[in-house]
């Protein structure tokens, strides 16, 4: 007959190695997750075990079983305060007073009733009772649990409550070796349960966290702020976030396995090549490197790629860079740099202006310079001619530059550049074939102009005219570039400003030179005439000093007798004219000196008009023939009326006036 202890201890054994299971599933999930209520539940186990290992020491060396039943006992109730200690961290909440002064009572039963010599049933009845509410209230927290939804958490939770209705059935069976074996048998079994079901837990709460980080990732890639491509060994594009889609139109639809994407995306097959070289070249580890993107629309624009997937290397991915459109940084430091050179050209179009240069110069320096800082075709300076009510150009770039100094552009709405004058405002032209505010000129047309615009150059009395700019292309032209062409119109209004003023200074200081030297002149020929010198001198001396105001190419002086129609040359010096010499005489009719005979001084300020006046005073033809031209005759009076005048005629450019 086999000894009553013969499933006894292999039924324990087990219970103890699926305790010992337990234990160590739950040290491992606390060394990778490092979560507290791990740890605890793992001590719990680790302390039940001792209740194995002391109902194993006393039956094989036969000690007593009322010691070894609180032994066991005692570690059972530390092992369920443990336990319920986890549980509420995992709930995380403090442990409630009452379970640890019901773990308490417990453990100060088994003394007491040892004493008293109690049975087996009062004995164990506390600790059971413990226990088992200790592994119901660990099942329902865990079943209950919303941290996860794996199929491990129903096993492990109904696991708990059937070891907690294990303990007080054993109750009814107290004291016999055949429910004890059996006990233990079904801890073993419950015991490698809640072990398999917390790994599958974890297990499943893994994966699905997996699951949700590949997700997480997806859409991090999806959304990130950020460019990012992915291909294959044939060049294939098999990722293209949303920022792609954002920045070149192309959905990832049109772009992922499309086997022309890259050619869609860099049409250019020198482009394609070179990039293409410089990625190999760098062996996927590059930076910064810029290429121009052709977006859908057609425009390009400048990417910045960054790829690292030769050092961290993405499966499924060949290679995978991400991007960052700089087109507005690189715009942003295009007009940067524009500013500088158009603060520069204004500088030295100042610093021009103030040494005075040359007006025509200035103009040519001005358009060249706005040419080549608004990367335009045509740009002209024009002049109002107020009394043509047209605009004359001073200065244009070349395609224009047989037209300077021609008045060539109406005033008023029949151009941009006399709806400018209309306006005194700068105007902008953005395409010529839908502008209603004035009619473009045949010019405009002829060389193609598409977009443009103008500013007023302004003047002391009246505007001066218009700085114009010009391209055949469509163009949007921005604040800057206005601000720029103003800018260029003030410092031309300046110094056309400051030469008129330096003009009229000249001018005034020539005038009062001339009246002072007139004055010394008068001074002078007075005192020729009351001095006692013959009539001779008196007349040389007086043309020499008349000749100090009035340059001529021939003077001479005429005595004229009307009552007999006669005219007598006294005095001439100067280039000869037949028949007008010294002592000739000729009839006093038709002649410059009869015309000035009412004591008006006869004038003719050019070659024309004297052959126009020969019709009336046919004796002032001589004069003409040798080609001198203006005359002036003068009368020259005596008491009792005019004896006759001198007749100056000025060698050109001089004019004559009343005042001369």
């Amino acid at each position: 007959m086999l000894d009553q202890t013969h499933w006894l201890v292999p039924a324990l054994a087990a219970a103890l190695a699926a305790t010992l299971l337990l234990t160590l599933v739950y040290y491992y999930l606390y060394a990778r997750y490092r979560r507290k209520y791990l740890g605890v539940w793992a001590s719990a186990w680790l302390i039940y075990c001792f209740r194995f290992i002391a109902e194993l020491l006393g039956i094989l060396y036969s000690a007593s079983s009322n010691a070894t039943a609180v032994a066991s006992q005692s570690v059972t109730l530390f092992s369920a305060i443990l336990l319920l200690y986890g549980t509420y961290a995992y709930l995380s909440k403090p442990m409630p007073r009452a379970w640890i002064a019901a773990c308490a009572v417990g453990i100060f039963w088994k003394p007491l009733t040892s004493l008293l010599g109690l049975d087996f049933v009062s004995l164990t009845a506390p600790t059971f009772i413990v226990i088992a509410a200790a592994f119901a209230w660990t099942g329902t927290v865990i079943l209950k649990s919303t941290e996860t939804q794996a199929t491990g958490k129903h096993l492990a939770g109904w696991a708990f409550i059937a070891w907690a209705g294990l303990h007080p059935a054993c109750l009814f069976f107290a004291g016999t070796y055949q429910c004890r074996e059996w006990e233990f048998l079904a801890e073993a079994v419950l015991g490698t349960c809640v072990a398999v079901s917390f790994l599958l837990m974890y297990f499943e709460d893994s994966r699905a966290e997996l699951t949700r980080s590949a997700e997480s990732f997806r859409q991090l890639v999806q959304n990130m702020p950020v460019m990012l491509i992915a291909r294959d060994e044939e060049n294939v594009f098999n990722a293209w976030n949303r920022e792609c889609e954002r920045v070149s139109g192309y959905s990832a639809a049109e772009i992922i396995g499309n086997p022309r994407a890259f050619e869609i995306l860099y049409p250019d097959p020198a482009t394609r090549a070179r990039m293409l070289a410089e990625i190999e070249s760098s062996r996927f580890n590059y930076r910064g490197l810029e290429w121009g993107l052709t977006c859908k629309n057609g425009e390009t624009r400048t990417i910045s790629w960054f790829n690292i997937s030769g050092a961290f290397p993405i499966p499924g991915w060949f290679s995978w860079a991400v991007g960052v459109d700089i087109t507005e940084r690189r715009h942003a430091e295009q007009e940067l740099r524009i500013r500088a050179l158009e603060q520069a050209t204004v500088a030295d179009l100042g610093q021009h202006a103030l040494a005075g240069a040359d007006l025509n110069e200035l103009f040519n320096e001005a358009v060249r310079s706005t040419g080549r800082i608004l990367q335009v075709e045509h740009c002209e300076v024009l002049e109002l001619i107020p009394q043509k009510d047209r605009l004359a150009m001073r200065a244009a770039l070349p395609g224009m530059e047989n037209l300077i100094g021609q008045a060539v552009i109406e005033t008023g709405q029949g151009s941009q550049a006399g709806y400018t004058l209309q306006r005194q405002e700068p105007v902008l032209m953005p395409d010529i074939h839908t502008e209603t505010r004035f009619t473009p000129n045949y010019l405009m047309r002829e060389h193609g102009i598409v977009s443009g615009m103008s500013v007023v150059i302004e003047g002391r009395e009246r505007p001066f005219g218009v700085l114009s700019a010009s391209s055949k292309h469509s163009r949007h032209f921005t604040e800057n570039d206005i601000n720029f062409l103003k800018s260029i119109a003030n410092i031309l209004a300046a110094a056309i400003e400051r030469k008129q003023a330096e003009d009229a200074l000249h001018r005034s200081e020539q005038t009062a030179k001339r009246a002072a030297l007139e004055e010394s002149v008068m001074a002078e020929i007075g005192r020729i005439i009351s001095s006692r010198l013959n009539i001779g001198e008196v007349y040389a001396r007086f043309a020499a000093t008349v000749k100090q105001v009035l340059p001529f190419d021939r003077i001479s002086i005429n005595i004229a007798d009307p009552m007999a129609d006669r005219l007598v040359i006294r005095f001439a010096e100067g280039g000869a004219v037949p028949g007008r010499d010294p002592g000739d005489e000729m009839p006093l009719a038709g002649t410059a000196t009869e015309a000035s005979s009412t004591r008006a001084p006869v004038c003719w300020s050019s070659r024309s008009r004297l052959k126009h006046s020969h019709g009336s005073t046919p004796g002032t033809s001589r004069p003409i023939s040798p080609g001198i031209a203006p005359l002036c005759s003068p009368p020259w009076c005596l008491r009792g009326g005019p004896s006759g005048p001198w007749c100056s005629c000025p060698a050109p450019p001089t004019t004559t006036g009343p005042r001369k």
